[in-house]
């Protein structure tokens, strides 16, 4: 096709693609770094994004296991954290080293089908984790103010999920374009193309919707059932504790009345041990405190989920409204690579504020968790015993 046939909103993007190649290459189907990373930069962020796959990928292999020997799935918050760690390895194996490849390489050289399928393909798992870790909260809502309703099945609820995320990123194959340069420059560019997102500069709208319904309406909702579910836990357990010291006091005051008198130490042993609430049930048969950290665990998670996402939602944004010049390529592919990292980076936090927040390797709480959030079959004498 000769140059003149070039349609005119393409021929500026055509241009400024091989601008940016030195004016001896020949060969344009294999890959070339882009300029901004061409003085050795790239092998800084290769060693990150390597490390950020293989720790990620571990760290999650780790969380499925424990919650598999452990035998926390019983739980549905364990069920939708396995399913999330699942989808977090996804994106070590597969979307983060795409993602490096894209940025650090200036031709597009996997295709047309990639090239429509990528942006979603990128935008999937980041969107899946959002709402997965609101249907946790609003799980864990439910579970504490309505104990007495069945939980939502994990494997329909995450399946909604994904159907959501699907038709949430689908519009994007509207706004991506694959230009062959072969149809346009020949035999030379055989296998080389431009995967463009927004040639026609009408997807500004787009990204902030995603932003808002897939970023801030969900943490809004987030903290609104965080707040409810931590209110009533607070309420519970203290209710709980005031429970429990007057069951205490009235023994001691009236020793002939404790129907377990024969069956337990005498009342003067167990009035010399201290009292540990920590350990004990309430009378729905939940351990408010071991829920008051999975509760920690679950904030913790989304804050820092929300906070390694933001800047690139931010870069998103402002990538349609602030224009790309030559000169200030460096900074834009500098900022680019970087936010795309942090958005990467709850692979591995995800992972290890579970470990350190929910109390997994603490017997008490392990055994709690293993009765799917009950200790109904906790003897009365276990109680005394504690008391």
């Amino acid at each position: 096709m000769p140059m003149r046939e070039i349609p005119d909103r393409y021929l500026g993007m055509i241009i400024h693609f091989l601008m940016n190649f030195h004016n001896d290459t020949s060969e344009f189907r294999h890959p070339h770094l882009r300029k901004s990373f061409q003085k050795k930069t790239y092998i800084f962020f290769v060693f990150m994004y390597g490390a950020l796959v293989v720790i990620g990928f571990i760290a999650n292999i780790i969380l499925i296991r424990n919650i598999l020997i452990r035998r926390e799935y019983n739980m549905s918050m364990y069920k939708y954290l396995a399913f999330n760690a699942v989808n977090d390895i996804l994106k070590c194996i597969i979307v983060l080293p795409l993602a490096l490849s894209t940025t650090l390489f200036q031709n597009w050289f996997y295709g047309s089908f990639l090239c429509y399928l990528f942006p979603m393909l990128q935008d999937v798992p980041f969107h899946a984790t959002m709402l997965t870790l609101l249907l946790i909260t609003f799980d864990r809502y439910r579970q504490i103010v309505y104990p007495l309703k069945q939980p939502i099945p994990t494997f329909l609820a995450m399946l909604g999920v994904w159907v959501v995320t699907l038709f949430a990123v689908l519009p994007y194959a509207v706004y991506t374009r694959y230009l062959d340069l072969e149809a346009y420059f020949g035999p030379q560019f055989k296998g080389t193309g431009i995967c463009a997102i927004n040639l026609d500069d009408n997807i500004e709208e787009y990204i902030r919707g995603l932003f808002i319904i897939m970023y801030v309406l969900p943490l809004v909702l987030v903290a609104f059932l965080h707040v409810k579910s931590s209110e009533e836990i607070k309420a519970r357990q203290t209710a709980f504790t005031v429970s429990y010291h007057d069951i205490n006091t009235e023994r001691n005051n009236v020793p002939s009345l404790n129907p377990l008198q024969t069956a337990v130490p005498n009342n003067n042993q167990l009035n010399e041990r201290p009292l540990h609430f920590e350990t004990l049930t309430s009378e729905d048969g939940k351990d408010w405190n071991a829920e008051k950290q999975m509760q920690e665990f679950l904030v913790t998670a989304v804050i820092l989920y929300a906070l390694c996402l933001l800047p690139l939602n931010m870069v998103r944004l402002l990538k349609h409204v602030v224009y790309e010049t030559y000169e200030t390529s460096f900074q834009f592919d500098c900022t680019f690579i970087t936010a795309v990292w942090l958005a990467f980076c709850p692979t591995i936090t995800t992972p290890l504020i579970f470990q350190q927040k929910t109390g997994i390797h603490n017997s008490n709480i392990s055994r709690y968790l293993r009765l799917g959030g009950r200790s109904s079959d906790v003897s009365t004498y276990e109680i005394e015993q504690t008391l």
